[in-house]
């Protein structure tokens, strides 16, 4: 069993977790991982994580791949495992339209394969070896990471539906999911122990994001409790009791926030 928290953490500065991290890891966190919305990028934090630490473990749930070059995205990880040698996990994923299409102004199209020629590429060149290949838009010709990692980062992969499932079974260290019922995790834990085992990968040390089913009974009663407070997605907000779930874009929330103020709401 590890025992994360997804930094930085709201009302303080990311300048001042250096603390915060040396104490959970003293008392028993395992994990600190980042995520990627609209506030701080996926893997900046973890490299004064990285120096903040000792043991810890870091990860990013998840670094979208459509935002990045699939060279920067090497270098970027590359950096931050020389930094904290063995303890970093690469999450990489496709992220959502409202990130990727809205926000960052790129058509997420052909996810699966963007995803895949993404693995290879980060594969190739982390080994140190000559890469020549076409990602998506990028049509790379003859780069070398100068200081390639050894190890190379652990992978994982962003994956709810089967196809995306199978190609992190296949192909990476482990899978990160979510929106899932509880009922659902040893479906997902199958499809993807299936696929590691028949790509002749040990499946029983695939590295699942998913609970092992021992806490399902807590984790339905919040499922339940969020669902009639009208949560459907993470993050969730509310204001004056109206709820907005999912990457909600600021002038929404703005919005709301000015309709509670008029009506007199605090």
């Amino acid at each position: 069993m590890r025992w994360g928290l997804t930094y930085p953490l709201q009302g303080i500065p990311l300048s001042q977790h250096g603390p915060i991290l040396r104490e959970a890891e003293e008392i028993g966190y395992t994990d600190a991982w980042t995520a990627e919305v609209d506030a701080n990028d996926a893997l900046t934090p973890l490299a004064a994580f990285g120096a903040w630490t000792k043991t810890t473990r870091l990860g990013c749930a998840i670094a979208g791949i459509y935002n990045r070059t699939p060279t920067l995205l090497a270098q970027s990880a590359a950096a931050i495992e020389e930094l904290s040698p063995g303890r970093f996990c690469l999450g990489i994923g496709t992220s959502s339209p409202v990130i990727v299409e809205r926000w960052n102004g790129v058509k997420l199209e052909q996810p699966l394969k963007r995803t895949r020629d993404t693995i290879a590429f980060l594969r190739q060149a982390w080994s140190g070896e000559k890469v020549v290949m076409k990602v998506g838009p990028y049509d790379v010709k003859g780069f070398r990471l100068g200081r390639a990692p050894v190890p190379p980062p652990k992978l994982y992969l962003a994956a709810l539906r089967e196809k995306m499932l199978r190609l992190a079974g296949e192909t990476c260290d482990g899978a990160i999911t979510n929106y899932i019922a509880p009922e659902d995790a040893r479906k997902v834990a199958a499809v993807t122990a299936d696929a590691a085992k028949a790509a002749g990968k040990d499946a029983a040390k695939f590295d699942l994001c998913l609970d092992s089913g021992r806490y399902a009974g807590r984790v339905k009663q919040d499922f339940r409790e969020g669902t009639q407070a009208g949560v459907n997605g993470t993050p969730a907000i509310f204001v004056n009791g109206r709820p907005m779930s999912g990457a909600v874009p600021f002038e929404d929330v703005a919005k709301i926030i000015r309709e509670e103020m008029a009506r007199g709401g605090s």
